[in-house]
């Protein structure tokens, strides 16, 4: 029998948390804290107790309890939908027209310039992103940008832990148009809210994600500190990519000094990430009007540097029409594609769309509490996989909950008295 989570402490003891912050948005002001915690995870902590329909709306609304296919904005049958890559109007190859927002973006910058013409054009009032903290470089903020400068502040990938949506709800409040950018699970948290705050369809016209490779703790990029000698204490900037593509990991210390490792080296190192990334089934953003992606055959790059090239993947008619409008707008420079380069560029996304459900049942049969993934074709995506694959991703599975990788300290342990 499947057990689900019943209460926040749950959600997080279990590893189920994305660590988007919308559960703060939620609850009443002052119940809960977003905090950093170990090994480098954003993670909700608990202030005062939750009064039972803040709670209730929470168990409803979190995305790492919740995926749910239905929740896109439109609803047409008539838009294919792959086993793996879901809903799609139409595939575009190409870049920023803008060779600066090119060359700063983590990928040929396709997310900054939709950004840049929808708030340059007045077709929203503002993006809600996310962008370095000034305080402390290597962590992510939740931004509100207005013009050009305040878009290019978050044009590069940000890979460490951050709560976008921590006062989605307040932003809502404002009752002001603006668009949103976060990863996946982040956009499936805002259309999981839309079912119950109905302002979310009215003032969030567009929703745009990138393909994730799963969401790295703050421990890893730590690690590239600590192989160049610097303490973070001493940051001032940190760059997780852009300045090329892919761009290096670059860091400059108060004194001036600069570091840096191509991403290639870098990505030789181990890469730790939260369980809940391991069983996640919605890698791409599903949910989202449009989902940009790193335009790399095969899957990663094949040398160091070059001009960024990005996959545009509408999955909504809305989300096509503004992707035609940033183009003859003269923002993006666009050719055609179609589905069979997001499988080329993408193959490492086949496998955990391939293997989610079969991860789900290893979570289950070792007893753990396990999320409610509706609407998402795993079963006809796992057809697309032989026996031995499952078997191999089962038991996989199966031997990280038994080695406690889905047990994480609940937010109640700390609760400031």
């Amino acid at each position: 029998m499947m057990r689900h989570p019943r209460t926040l402490e749950q959600i997080v003891s279990s590893a189920l948390c994305a660590g988007c912050g919308i559960c703060k948005s939620i609850a009443e002001p002052g119940s809960i804290e977003m905090e950093i915690v170990e090994p480098g995870r954003m993670r909700p902590a608990l202030r005062k107790e939750l009064s039972s329909r803040s709670l209730e709306t929470i168990l409803n609304v979190c995305p790492g309890i919740n995926v749910d296919g239905r929740n896109r904005a439109e609803h047409d049958p008539t838009i294919p939908t792959d086993p793996v890559y879901g809903p799609t109007v139409s595939v575009t190859r190409g870049y920023a027209s803008d060779d600066d927002v090119r060359f700063r973006s983590a990928a040929g910058g396709g997310l900054s310039a939709l950004a840049l013409y929808l708030v340059e054009s007045g077709t929203v009032d503002f993006v809600l992103h996310v962008t370095a903290s000034r305080d402390e470089p290597m962590r992510s903020k939740r931004h509100v940008s207005f013009d050009r400068a305040q878009v290019m502040d978050g044009a590069q990938s940000r890979y460490g832990p951050v709560a976008p949506l921590e006062d989605v709800v307040q932003i809502l409040d404002q009752n002001r148009r603006f668009a949103f950018i976060g990863k996946p699970c982040d956009v499936n948290a805002l259309r999981n809210l839309a079912r119950v705050d109905p302002r979310v369809n009215e003032l969030v016209p567009y929703m745009m994600t990138f393909s994730c490779g799963a969401f790295p703790d703050e421990l890893y990029y730590r690690r590239f500190l600590d192989r160049q000698k610097v303490r973070f204490e001493d940051l001032v900037q940190f760059r997780y990519r852009g300045h090329g593509f892919p761009g290096p990991i670059y860091a400059c210390t108060r004194d001036g000094r600069e570091v840096s490792e191509t991403y290639l080296e870098f990505r030789t190192y181990p890469w730790t990430s939260q369980f809940r990334c391991k069983i996640c089934p919605d890698h791409c953003g599903e949910q989202a009007d449009i989902t940009v992606m790193d335009d790399w055959p095969g899957g990663r790059p094949i040398r160091d540097e070059r001009d960024g090239v990005v996959l545009v993947q509408a999955r909504t008619r809305r989300g096509e029409e503004l992707v035609r409008n940033a183009q003859r707008a003269g923002y993006l420079t666009l050719g055609p594609a179609d589905i069979a380069a997001v499988y080329s560029t993408q193959p490492h996304q086949i496998a955990r769309k391939r293997g989610a459900i079969v991860r789900l049942m290893a979570v289950a049969f070792a007893g753990g509490l396990l999320p409610r993934f509706r609407a998402i074709r795993l079963a006809r995506a796992a057809i697309g996989a032989g026996p031995w694959f499952h078997l191999q991703t089962f038991f996989s599975t199966f031997g990280r909950v038994l080695r406690g990788d889905n047990v994480e300290a609940a937010p109640a342990a700390r609760r400031k008295e």
